[in-house]
């Protein structure tokens, strides 16, 4: 993915002489709007072409928990859908594609190798965990998902999450040593030191959060149903709509481009390092773009996942706070908001606290907890819709 992305978006651009910038992500407008409608043309080739409907990962999940199994179609195409998204710009997270074609290849081994049910989703679950393990850099990523979501539905089988636990370990440990670093890498940030008072700070700043993500999910469940009859017989036009309302985003808040918070594309770090020249209002208004162009990305059919740009909207919006009320700690203001705008989209609290504590260091890990516990509570009934209750009762357009 990184070597695309470079050749898409500097080594070309260069070429032509179309780059002004490749640290803070400025092109030739013409230039940028032909990447990402070009984005959406392939992103919506690949729908009408292949027939596989676009998924979010709880889309996935659900179907791996309903079936035991996910299919290999629908694997690898949701996979290299959603990776010429990212190469294109889409404000899109990597996690979604990569789940569904790890769980397509352990759904194949395991088929394959004629084990039973059970075994099956053994199998898929260590795969899916040993990418969340290079992924995130640590053993608990896709355990403690398994695990959330068991409590919540009722079924929890450990003898799914202990051999994921050790895929995991397996899955961090070889990324590491593979490339030296991890997918998300740790944010650099003004160094603190705990204080009671930030788990006061923790509840005011969670709502917040909590409230971004509210206005997420509304904004995707609206559009979604509104697209939801049109996505598998106009996919071309939807996803080139998509394309074009980036790319005009992009233009006056470049930084909206990709996922949002790897180490491969411009990341919210660039976001961090320009936050003092940028000023409140425009980290204000930086958060509210990536939302909107993540929402319309998702919707519109560049399926991939939220987790990273949920993470670059909440960042920007804990950068601005951080503005206007410095005597917040930085970290505190980000990390806070983070979390509670994931809590909304994604009921994963105590995934969510080791994920976001170790982007900011486990000291922390407290106060982020009392946010993520807030905005779990104050959203607790705010769920994603995927348009299901349209797709059953009509038909849709003919």
């Amino acid at each position: 993915m990184h070597y695309g992305i470079e050749l898409i978006w500097e080594i070309i651009p260069h070429f032509f002489g179309v780059i002004q910038s490749v640290e803070l992500g400025i092109y030739s407008p013409l230039w940028l709007i032909s990447l990402t409608l070009t984005g959406g043309l392939l992103v919506g080739v690949i729908t009408k072409a292949s027939k596989v409907k676009p998924s979010l990962l709880q889309q996935e999940v659900e179907e791996i928990t309903e079936t035991g199994r996910y299919g290999m179609l629908d694997g690898i195409i949701g996979m290299i859908r959603g990776l010429v998204g990212i190469l294109f710009g889409g404000s899109i997270g990597p996690e979604g594609p990569l789940t569904g074609a790890c769980a397509s290849l352990g759904t194949w081994f395991a088929e394959c190798s004629k084990l039973s049910k059970p075994e099956v989703m053994v199998c898929l679950n260590a795969a899916i965990s040993g990418m969340f393990g290079g992924f995130l850099n640590t053993s608990f990523g896709w355990p403690l998902i398994i695990m959330e979501g068991g409590l919540e539905s009722g079924k929890l089988r450990w003898k799914v999450v202990l051999p994921a636990i050790l895929a995991g370990s397996v899955g961090a440990g070889l990324f590491f040593v593979l490339t030296g670093a991890n997918f998300m890498g740790e944010f650099i940030v003004p160094p603190v030191s705990f204080d009671f008072s930030f788990l006061f700070y923790a509840v005011p700043l969670g709502l917040v959060g909590a409230l971004l993500g509210m206005l997420f999910v509304y904004l995707f469940n609206g559009l979604k149903r509104l697209t939801k009859p049109w996505e598998m017989r106009r996919p071309i036009e939807l996803a080139l709509l998509a394309g074009l309302f980036l790319g005009v985003i992009a233009l006056g808040f470049p930084l909206v481009l990709f996922d949002g918070a790897s180490v491969n594309t411009l990341t919210l770090q660039t976001l961090i390092s320009q936050a003092v020249g940028l000023g409140g209002p425009m980290l204000f208004l930086y958060s509210f773009m990536k939302l909107a162009v993540t929402v319309v990305c998702l919707a519109f059919g560049w399926a991939g996942g939220f987790f990273f740009p949920t993470f670059f909207v909440g960042g920007a919006m804990g950068l601005a706070i951080n503005q206007f009320f410095p005597f917040i700690p930085l970290a505190i203001c980000m990390s806070c908001v983070m979390v509670g705008m994931v809590m909304a989209v994604a009921k994963l609290p105590i995934t969510m606290t080791l994920i976001i504590g170790l982007a900011f260091g486990a000291r922390l890990s407290g106060v982020i907890a009392v946010a993520a516990v807030t905005a779990y509570i104050f959203t607790y009934n705010v769920h994603l819709r995927f348009g299901e209750k349209e797709e059953k009762g009509s038909a849709g357009p003919k």
